[in-house]
């Protein structure tokens, strides 16, 4: 699946308790990189120094039954100890972008 027929996407935004978003984001890499996971990047917040955010992207064998996935429920485990965890699954709006048209 090209990302521009992506189906869905996952986000989990993590506000932190306190600074540190540069360790936290290197213990997420390595639990990546144990796991050999694709897909998945993270973002820092322009103005908010406490603030993350975890995108994955989903897997072609992706079912219509747009569900959490099972890294995103244990990367959400592993953040819920550092702060607000928020985790959403998205779907784009039909005629939105590339899919315009299908369904």
């Amino acid at each position: 699946m090209s990302r521009d027929e992506v189906e869905h996407l996952e986000t989990i935004h993590l506000r932190l308790a306190r600074m540190g978003t540069d360790e936290l984001a290197e213990l997420i890499r390595d639990v990546l990189r144990a796991g050999e996971e694709e897909g998945v990047r993270v973002f820092h917040h322009t103005r908010i120094g406490t603030d993350l955010l975890v995108v994955v992207h989903p897997r072609a064998e992706a079912s219509d039954f747009v569900a959490a996935s099972e890294l995103g429920l244990r990367l959400v485990s592993l953040l819920r100890d550092h702060g607000i965890v928020d985790h959403s699954v998205w779907r784009p709006v039909v005629g939105n972008g590339p899919d315009r048209g299908r369904r």
